[in-house]
């Protein structure tokens, strides 16, 4: 057999095991599961500063609660990002909402963000807030839609001012 024969050998053997281990890692998940690793890959992404990990999850057409899309998203990513050297992320209390086949989920959950080197609260600036995300399945990907930023320091969730970074 010649080196080269034995080169391609070896590269088609590597490409069908990555291939294989893909297929095997996105095939045998929930959709639960994968909601969840989007959720944590987010989380990563902001405290190390990858906005465009983050961004991968967001729907083009994101819209929040502050009216902000997903450019707005983008910029505000790229000035805290600029702006704390480092970045702590800390969720609580992460529910998942999901319809058995349903192509749409909601999460909701507590986030805290922690910024620069004596770990200042950056957000939220009131401890009783929640955000709940709209994420829907996308050509087999999960990708936030939208977020709600709520209060429970009333009767009914409502949502309230933007916080300052």
């Amino acid at each position: 057999m010649t080196t080269f024969r034995k080169y391609v050998l070896v590269v088609l053997a590597i490409c069908s095991v990555a291939i294989a281990a893909y297929l095997l890692r996105n095939l045998f998940r929930t959709d639960r599961q994968l909601i969840e690793e989007m959720i944590e890959d987010m989380r990563t992404a902001v405290e190390e500063k990858d906005a465009g990990e983050f961004l991968d999850h967001l729907d083009k057409a994101y819209t929040d609660s502050y009216g902000h899309s997903f450019e707005d998203v983008k910029g505000i990513l790229f000035y805290v990002f600029q702006k704390k050297r480092k970045l702590q992320v800390e969720l609580r209390e992460v529910e998942i909402a999901l319809e058995k086949g349903s192509s749409t989920a909601t999460v909701m959950f507590r986030a805290y963000v922690y910024g620069g080197s004596g770990g200042q609260l950056l957000f939220p600036r009131k401890e009783d807030t929640k955000i709940q995300l709209s994420v829907e399945k996308k050509d087999g990907e999960w990708r936030v839609t939208s977020a709600t930023f709520l209060r429970e320091d009333v009767e009914d969730l409502e949502t309230f001012d933007e916080p300052s970074l």
